[in-house]
């Protein structure tokens, strides 16, 4: 598809088998299938929407093999649950999920300037490969240094192998914060706000932030605040 507004009032579903879907820059507004689904993937098929404003009124789903892409816009709106089992590119720009953010079934997921305001919790497991990073103070787009907010009182959960770089804050001050299964946590700056921290079954956790970091180039300190 070409360049222009994208209004659906219910939902974009594509089955796999190498099926694709490309949206021109636009505006895009996605209703959904009656039963709170705006977008679903089936294994094999791809999406991939570019620059415009973003609206699904309904939770976004995909299967292993599958990729989506999100172009760039101030804020993508979600309403409902964002669960990615394949691979996915956010374009930079706020997310505001009214659910939860999953990926249990591998993939990867990279974007840079990106902050994921969520309704409920994070859970990504299954061997998936995360690269993402939140906005700088010179970037326009998203929220500086936060990459994941949310209030839930349910679990973080990153486990089942799965390999993360992140690069700004976790912010999930009543959430305890649960680690297992040789899941890896890096990022230039990743830094974590929550309930508590559980690390059991082998997982690995790093930072090198140059805020907390002393004099020496080479050394770097890991804070804890109560």
């Amino acid at each position: 598809m070409g360049a222009g507004d994208l209004d659906v009032n219910g939902a974009i579903l594509i089955d796999g088998g190498g099926s694709a879907m490309i949206v021109g820059a636009g505006n895009y507004a996605i209703g959904n299938n009656g039963s709170g689904v705006a977008i679903n993937l089936s294994g094999g098929s791809s999406l991939k929407f570019n620059d415009g404003t973003f609206s699904a009124n309904g939770a976004i789903t995909t299967s292993g093999g599958s990729i989506i892409v999100f172009g760039a816009t101030a804020n993508h709106l979600i309403n409902g649950g964002l669960s990615l089992n394949g691979s996915s590119i956010f374009g930079a720009g706020t997310y505001t999920i009214n659910g939860n953010f999953t990926n249990n079934t591998g993939g990867t997921m990279t974007g840079s300037d990106v902050t994921f305001i969520l309704a409920g919790s994070l859970n990504v497991a299954g061997g998936t490969s995360v690269n993402l990073s939140a906005p700088s103070g010179t970037s326009s787009s998203g929220i500086t240094d936060v990459l994941f907010a949310t209030r839930t009182t349910a679990a973080t959960i990153l486990g089942g192998g799965t390999q993360d770089y992140f690069s700004g804050a976790v912010y999930v001050p009543n959430s305890d914060f649960q680690m297992s299964g040789g899941a890896s946590v890096a990022g230039a700056c990743f830094m974590l706000i929550a309930k508590t921290v559980t690390l059991s079954g082998g997982p690995t956790a790093g930072t090198m932030c140059a805020s907390l970091t002393s004099s020496s180039a080479n050394s770097s300190n890991v804070t804890l605040i109560q």
